[in-house]
């Protein structure tokens, strides 16, 4: 059975407090999937939430070694 992960389009302001507090209480996930559709969950810590260019923005850095960075790089980038 493939299973699809889409994107999902959520509005910033609905999300921001429930994202400050799942870093506050150390619970959150970075979660990719491959192309064949196996899933991966990537632990992380911090994140930096905010607006650029008048677009709300939420980064993580992932290290190249990690294979969560070889699905993003694999997936490409899409607007």
């Amino acid at each position: 059975m493939e299973v699809f992960m889409g994107k999902k389009l959520v509005d910033y302001a609905d999300c921001q407090e429930e994202i400050l507090r799942a870093f506050k209480e150390s619970r959150v996930l970075l979660v990719s999937q491959a192309k064949q559709g196996s899933p991966n969950a990537m632990a992380i810590g911090w994140g930096q939430v905010g607006i650029i260019w008048r677009k709300p923005i939420f980064t993580v850095l992932v290290r190249p070694s990690r294979y969560t960075y070889e699905l993003i790089e694999e997936a490409g980038s899409s607007q």
